[in-house]
């Protein structure tokens, strides 16, 4: 690309912005344009400024991908390709690797769910503070070797914050970048 290809770019972009302010992707390509035009304190103006709408809007920090695309604008070596977040793992700390108790009911509840919904769904999990959702999830999901994305909600949080959260987890990936199906979904609330 060339840098009337970069400078053309940036309108479109700031445009879409104005509609949806919390389309990361779209800040961070601004944040790359600016860089490859050697404008760097627009890029770390608009990264102050996307870093400012998540935080007030989704209570969220950036994206790995895009702390990277602008610490390497600062740097001037730019990536314009998008990179693939390495999936996270869960594991038991031995310290908590104890066994579950009583919680038959709520693991056979799980285990129905999860039959029904293998190939694709979303089941939630809900209950009060403390009575062993995410140390269940967690048991579930290493039981049944399968990957899972989880969002949690409390009552001061924002209607969409599990399921933002949930879709910033990446799915493991094949080598090629693309998600290896089925990439199952949990929601821990």
């Amino acid at each position: 690309m060339d840098a009337g290809d970069f400078q053309q770019a940036i309108p479109y972009a700031q445009n879409y912005l104005q509609i949806d302010n919390l389309a990361e992707e779209l800040h961070r390509r601004v944040i790359v344009c600016h860089a490859a035009l050697g404008n760097r304190a627009a890029a770390k103006a608009q990264y102050e400024q996307m870093v400012i709408t998540l935080e007030r809007e989704l209570g969220v920090p950036p994206l790995p991908e895009t702390v990277s695309s602008y610490e390497s604008s600062l740097t001037g070596q730019i990536s314009y390709l998008r990179t693939v977040p390495t999936p996270q793992s869960w594991s038991i700390m031995p310290s908590l690797n104890i066994p579950m108790v009583g919680r038959s009911d709520s693991w056979q509840a799980l285990a129905q769910g999860y039959q029904k919904f293998k190939h694709g769904g979303i089941l939630l999990i809900s209950g009060e503070a403390g009575i062993g959702k995410s140390r269940i999830l967690k048991e579930f999901a290493t039981h049944t070797h399968r990957y899972v994305i989880n969002g949690n909600a409390y009552p001061s949080t924002q209607s969409y914050q599990p399921i933002l959260q949930a879709s910033r987890s990446p799915c493991p990936t094949n080598g090629c970048g693309r998600a290896s199906p089925p990439c199952g979904w949990l929601s821990s609330r």
